[in-house]
């Protein structure tokens, strides 16, 4: 009984010191820019924000009072750039120079996001978050690129820009540019 029990006990060890660690299924952990976004809202709520519009070489401003809706109207699109989601786990190449750290999707991948990039001040602050995005999963059909920049002064959104272009077949292209300023 002493020889079993001792060979049960060698093969569990064994068995155990062969297996990958925990470490090896576990994902890697991103800036959420989601939250960033909810910050923001709490945040940007009631102010005054000039916002312009370029469509095709015709610009519109217009003075607007930010609210949730806007908010979750206008920056919908950043949903696809939570990283944190576990279809990204080992698809994500991480670059960090400096104040800066750049997520893009490794050559093997493809996403609809393009890149997501952070600038941080020299206290750790963010102070430009930028990304875009490219749509061809029916590029035969439709084609869409959408790239934003936010900057920040002091923790809060203070500028951004969105710009890109809309292509359906046998339409012509559309580009456009969303500027808002506080």
């Amino acid at each position: 009984m002493r020889i079993f029990t001792a060979v049960v006990v060698c093969i569990l060890l064994i068995d155990c010191s062969t297996r990958p660690s925990s470490e090896a299924f576990q994902g890697q952990s991103f800036v959420s820019l989601d939250s960033i976004i909810l910050s923001q809202q709490r945040l940007l709520i009631g102010k005054k924000l000039t916002k312009s519009v370029l469509i095709d070489d015709v610009l519109e401003k217009s003075i607007v009072s930010i609210d949730s809706s806007f908010i979750g109207n206008e920056w919908s699109f950043l949903k696809e750039f939570n990283l944190n989601k576990p279809a990204f786990i080992g698809g994500i190449k991480t670059t960090k120079a400096q104040n800066v750290v750049r997520y893009e999707p490794k050559s093997n991948q493809s996403y609809l996001f393009g890149f997501l990039e952070y600038r941080f001040g020299t206290n750790g602050e963010i102070i430009q978050v930028s990304g875009g995005l490219k749509d061809e999963k029916a590029k035969s059909l439709y084609e869409s690129t959408r790239e934003f920049k936010f900057e920040f002064s002091d923790g809060v959104i203070e500028k951004y820009t969105i710009s890109g272009y809309q292509k359906i077949i046998m339409n012509d292209t559309v580009f456009f540019q969303v500027t808002g300023e506080l």
